[in-house]
C-alpha cells in the first residue's frame, strides 16, 4: 500500500522502516534498505550513522525541491537473509507546497529630512 506524505519546500521528511512478517511480527532485512526518488525533482539522502543511532529505523530523508511539486519515492530492501536477493519495496508520493510566510519582513531605511 503506497505511503503518501506532504511537506513544504523548506522541509525534508524522515523515512523510517520497521519490517514485519505477513503475520505482523518484527522481521529482519539483509543489509540496509535504500531510499530513492523514482520520478520528480525531489532528492533523497541516506541517514548517517549518528542519525540512525538517534532514530532507530531511519533510512534517510526525502528532500523537497525549491518549487511546489510532487515526486515518487521508494524504499527497497532484501527480504532474503541468505545469499540470494528477494526485493521488497514500498512506494508513495511526496507532495510539497510553497513554504508559508512567517514574517512580513518590515525594515527601515535611512532617515531623511522632514519636508
Amino acid at each position: 500500500m503506497p505511503l503518501d506524505f506532504v511537506s513544504n519546500t523548506d522541509e525534508m521528511v524522515p523515512i523510517l522502516v520497521k519490517p514485519t512478517t505477513a503475520g505482523g511480527r518484527p522481521a529482519k532485512l539483509d543489509g540496509t534498505p535504500v531510499l530513492s526518488i523514482t520520478s520528480g525533482n525531489a532528492t533523497s539522502r541516506a541517514a548517517t550513522a549518528e542519525e540512525i543511532a538517534a532514530t532507530p529505523g531511519l533510512v534517510g530523508f526525502a528532500i523537497s525541491e525549491d518549487t511546489e511539486g510532487s515526486s515518487e519515492w521508494k524504499v527497497e530492501g532484501d527480504a532474503d537473509l541468505g545469499e540470494g536477493v528477494v526485493p521488497i519495496v514500498e512506494t508513495g508520493t511526496y507532495t510539497y507546497s510553497a513554504a508559508p510566510a512567517v514574517s512580513v519582513g518590515a525594515s527601515t531605511g535611512t532617515p531623511v529630512p522632514k519636508g
